[in-house]
């Protein structure tokens, strides 16, 4: 699903809903300032998003946690100063690697 070069400024709540067999989702060179908690809800087969380019500022902490089959997420050129630890256990594909990867993450920021 290619969303890509419209001028979005946000992602409707629940807009995904009924968008469970998409894959692939490009939202490139908007103008989204943020991501909720529910604006990916439905995305169930999302396996590659990309947000590059956009003004996002805040990403909720659980914004890609409904994402369980994501595999790459791109997020270059945007506004975020903040970076959420439970960014990394919900879109690090579910490995053991993956697992040691986010578990290392978490004790170097206590």
């Amino acid at each position: 699903l290619e969303l890509q070069n419209n001028n979005l400024k946000f992602l409707p709540e629940f807009g995904f809903k009924d968008f469970k067999k998409v894959t692939k989702l490009k939202l490139s060179n908007n103008k989204l300032q943020q991501i909720s908690e529910n604006d990916l809800i439905g995305l169930e087969s999302l396996e590659d998003l990309t947000i590059n380019d956009n003004e996002l500022n805040f990403v909720h902490e659980n914004a890609f946690a409904s994402l369980k089959k994501l595999k790459f997420l791109e997020m270059n050129n945007n506004k975020i100063q903040v970076i959420e630890p439970n960014w990394f256990l919900n879109i690090i594909p579910r490995s053991t690697q993956a697992a040691q990867f986010g578990l290392k993450y978490l004790n170097s920021i206590k």
